[in-house]
């Protein structure tokens, strides 16, 4: 069974930022159901047709945030991170061709 977010509106509908950024902010969460929410979320965004040229506008928020994420001292945040479904890593994989080598000026 998948869980997924119920959205109020069209998820095709929603603004990247401050939405996506917001959901970037949570991926360092551990705790039910924020860290859910947090990681379907961020997913489900990047699922949206063009969300790569949505995302890109963002970016240099999404930063920081991913960035404390990856080193959180917590081992669940870590761990629920990189235990990503295969759906999850070729969105993340295509976001980071997409991005290139951005991500390294930061």
């Amino acid at each position: 069974m998948k869980h997924k977010l119920g959205w109020n509106t069209s998820i095709e509908t929603v603004s990247f930022d401050p939405v996506l950024v917001t959901l970037a902010e949570g991926l360092k969460e551990s705790v039910h159901p924020y860290a859910f929410v947090a990681r379907q979320g961020f997913v489900e965004l990047l699922q949206v047709p063009d969300a790569g040229v949505k995302t890109l506008p963002v970016l240099p928020k999404l930063v920081a945030p991913i960035r404390a994420a990856i080193s959180h001292q917590d081992s669940k945040v870590t761990f629920y991170l990189f235990i990503l479904t295969p759906m999850e890593c070729s969105l993340f994989v295509c976001c980071e061709i997409a991005i290139g080598n951005w991500f390294a000026g930061f």
